[in-house]
Formats: C-alpha cells, sequence, structure tokens
C-alpha cells in the first residue's frame, strides 16, 4: 500500500513487483597441468570432473538430464559436446561412456588446456536405497541402454509406440518417450493393423468389378498389382471434431490386399 501511494505522489505508474525462482545452475571447471593431445587421455580429467559434479547435485538432491562438456583447446578453439539421458541420474561412470561416444573422432589439435562441465538440465532426484548385492535393477539397466541409443542415433530416434483412444488408424497411435511412465489404456486386441503406417496415405488408382468389391487390381508409385486375395472393407467412419483428417468424406472402407509375389497391403477407398 506504501509502495502504491509514493507512486501516486510522484506520479510515478504502479508496476506489482513479480518474482522470478533461478534454478540452481551446476558448472565444474578444470584447468590441466599439461596439454592432453589424444582424446583418449580426456577421460581421467572428465571423471573428475563428473564426480565432482555429480557431487553437487547429490548435496541439492538434483539428478541430471543434460549436460554439457566444452572441451578448450590452446589455438582458441573449442568444442560443445552434449549428452542426455532417459531420467535423472548421477551415475558419473555411465555418464562418461556416454561422454565417451560423443568424444570420438575429436582432434585435439596442439592439445587441451581446459574443461568445464555443466547441467543444462536437472530435475528432482531424491537418494535411494541402492539395489541389493550392488546389482543394478532392470528399470535402471533399461534407462541405461536408452541413453546410449539415444545419444548414438538422436535423441528423437528412440521412443515407444502408446494406443490413443482413437479408431482412425492414424490417430489411434502416440509417440512418447522410451522411459516415458506406463499408460492407462491398453492394445485392441479384436482388430488387426499394420505394424507401420506412412507418414501420408499415397494415392493409388484401383480397378473393382463391383461398387464396394475388393480391388482386383491397383496401380501405385507407377506400378502395376494384380490382385490374388483380399478381405474387406472394414467401414470405418470419421470422428466429427476431425473431419479434416477424411478429406471431408464421412467414411473410409479399408482393404486388405495380397498381390502375386505375396506382398500384402493395407488400402482404404
Amino acid at each position: 500500500m506504501r509502495s502504491k501511494i509514493l507512486n501516486a505522489v510522484a506520479n510515478y505508474p504502479f508496476r506489482s513487483l513479480i518474482f522470478f525462482f533461478i534454478p540452481a545452475f551446476f558448472s565444474v571447471i578444470h584447468v590441466l597441468d599439461t596439454w592432453i593431445h589424444q582424446s583418449v587421455r580426456v577421460s581421467v580429467p572428465l571423471r573428475m570432473l563428473l564426480d565432482e559434479l555429480c557431487h553437487h547435485l547429490e548435496a541439492d538432491r538434483r539428478g541430471l538430464r543434460q549436460a554439457h562438456l566444452t572441451l578448450f583447446r590452446v589455438d582458441g578453439a573449442g568444442r560443445r559436446l552434449t549428452v542426455g539421458t532417459a531420467r535423472a541420474t548421477r551415475d558419473a561412470a555411465h555418464l562418461a561412456r556416454l561422454l565417451a561416444t560423443r568424444m570420438e573422432g575429436f582432434q585435439c589439435g596442439f592439445g587441451v588446456d581446459a574443461m568445464t562441465l555443466a547441467a543444462g538440465q536437472t530435475e528432482c532426484q531424491p537418494t535411494v536405497q541402492p539395489a541389493l548385492l550392488g546389482a543394478p535393477g532392470e528399470e535402471a539397466s533399461l534407462a541405461a541402454l536408452v541413453d546410449r541409443l539415444a545419444n548414438r542415433l538422436g535423441p528423437g530416434r528412440v521412443f515407444r509406440m502408446v494406443p490413443r483412444a482413437s479408431h482412425v488408424p492414424e490417430r489411434a497411435v502416440a509417440r512418447i518417450p522410451a522411459m516415458a511412465p506406463p499408460v492407462a489404456s491398453s492394445w485392441r486386441r479384436e482388430v488387426c493393423r499394420p505394424p507401420r503406417l506412412f507418414p501420408r496415405p499415397e494415392s493409388i488408382e484401383a480397378t473393382a468389378m463391383v461398387p464396394d468389391a475388393p480391388p482386383v487390381r491397383f496401380r501405385w508409385r507407377g506400378r502395376a498389382y494384380r490382385v490374388v486375395h483380399a478381405s474387406g472393407p472394414e467401414r470405418l467412419a470419421a470422428e466429427w471434431w476431425h473431419m479434416a483428417a477424411f478429406d471431408s468424406h464421412d467414411y473410409r472402407d479399408y482393404y486388405r490386399l495380397e498381390d502375386t509375389d505375396g506382398t500384402r497391403f493395407w488400402v482404404y477407398l
């Protein structure tokens, strides 16, 4: 109230104070006494940085989700390596293996004289009791495997598919992170669907003996196919809140086809 009165007297517009929470920034640096000329020798000071960083994270009950390692060369050049994890971790040995994979092909040039390691993203990770006899649990082993694959192949290439509440084929499946919590929905076993769909339906030219009958031949990508076995149609109606997905049509008729070479197709007309 006093600040409002003072602002009114001074003819200043009143502005409320907004407080922002600034998360703690975890970073460690190591200046080398002897220049490193081979990338394989980076592992020793790197492990020291990881142990120190994980110690700071443990004191704050935080876990690492993303780490940035910067290597500084004596010629002024530097390289930044980034790794991510599927879940929060303070396992220095696991992080060292991930960073070692990212350092493959790194050229030290005239030598590396300094290194910094920073936590790009952290999450709350309370201290838990280790597994019996020190053996890692099944979930921890799976998370380590996902981390190695994701950092080698790319973060968006390791995922899992879960069912979604929709009968439209392209909307019935969702992509989530590999280590995401389990979902409540389950797969429908009464319907048969291909394991993979094209990102977008591709047009075909089909010929049928009579309307609403399975095609006897069709042309796709400039090649003609003759159908020897067919089943259907399976009629699926459009969802009224997603009519645009059906190109303004009310329904689709799906057919399962097999050509003379034994190749199977799932088409709709």
